[in-house]
C-alpha cells in the first residue's frame, strides 16, 4: 500500500511495524482480542491516519500463525514481511530495503495507541533537520516514535554488540556519532503512565482505555483520561 503525502517529502520515509508473535511474556498479543478489534488492528487503524508517510509495512517473523496476520494485513490493505525472529534490526533493514524505504519510523508491536498526531509533525521536522534520526520527547512511554535514515541503522548494525537485543535501538542513538533531532511534543502531567502491551494486566487496560476512548483519540485525551482514573490503572 502506497500513501501520497499531504506534503511534498523528498524521501520515502514508511512505517515498519515489528511483530513478534513467539513473546514469553504475553504469547500472540499482537492477536489478543480488544473489545471489537485485534490488538495489532488498532494501532494499523491509527497509523492509517498518518499524512505524511508513504507505506506501512508489518514486518514479523516465522510462526505458525502468520496467516492470521497475513490477514489482518490484506484487510487494511498494507504490506506484510517476513524476517529474521532475533535479528530485529536486520529484519527492519532488510524490509526497508526490498520496499526502498530512506527513513524508517520504528513501531512497536506492542504499543498500539501512539501519538499520530505528533508523528506526522515529527516526520516534517525530521526532513526539514536533515539530520540521522528523529526522537519524540516529552510524552508519556509507549507513545513515542524515533525515525531512522536507513543507513545509520546499517552503521548500527555493524557496531552494535550482536549479544545485544537490538530491538530495543534507542539503546543504540549514540550522539556522539550521530546527528539527532529533539521533537519536543509538549505534553506534561503524565509520569507514571505507561501503555505497552507486555503483560495480561496490560490488556486489561487497553481494553479499559479503548472502551472509553475509542480506536482514535488524542494523547491529551488518553492522560486526561488517566489522571481522572489512577485508581482503576494501578
Amino acid at each position: 500500500m502506497i500513501k501520497k503525502s499531504k506534503f511534498y517529502l523528498k524521501k520515502n520515509i514508511a512505517a515498519i511495524i515489528t511483530i513478534r508473535l513467539n513473546s514469553s511474556r504475553l504469547k500472540n498479543k499482537a492477536l489478543k482480542k480488544i473489545n471489537n478489534l485485534i490488538s495489532i488492528q488498532i494501532l494499523i487503524k491509527r497509523l492509517k491516519k498518518l499524512n505524511n508517510i508513504s507505506n506501512i509495512v508489518l514486518a514479523t517473523s516465522p510462526h505458525k500463525n502468520l496467516f492470521e496476520l497475513r490477514k489482518i494485513c490484506e484487510k487494511e490493505k498494507i504490506n506484510f514481511f517476513i524476517g529474521s525472529e532475533k535479528k530485529v534490526l536486520k529484519r527492519i533493514i532488510q524490509c526497508a530495503v526490498k520496499f526502498k524505504i530512506d527513513s524508517v519510523i520504528r513501531i512497536t508491536g506492542d504499543d498500539i495507541f501512539r501519538d499520530i498526531i505528533n508523528l506526522d509533525q515529527a516526520i516534517l521536522s525530521h526532513e526539514k533537520s536533515n539530520k540521522d534520526i528523529t526522537v519524540m520527547k516529552n510524552i508519556p512511554f509507549g507513545l513515542d516514535s524515533e525515525i531512522f535514515n536507513l543507513d545509520v541503522l546499517k552503521i548500527i548494525d555493524k557496531k552494535h554488540n550482536k549479544k545485544c537485543d537490538s530491538s530495543y535501538l534507542s539503546w543504540f542513538i549514540d550522539r556522539k556519532i550521530f546527528n539527532v533531532n529533539n521533537f519536543d511534543c509538549k505534553y506534561s502531567n503524565y509520569s507514571n503512565i505507561v501503555v505497552s502491551l507486555d503483560y495480561k494486566i496490560d490488556l486489561t487496560i487497553m481494553r479499559f482505555i479503548h472502551k472509553n476512548l475509542g480506536t482514535y483519540f488524542t494523547t491529551e485525551k488518553l492522560i486526561n483520561f488517566y489522571n481522572k482514573n489512577k485508581k482503576k490503572f494501578i
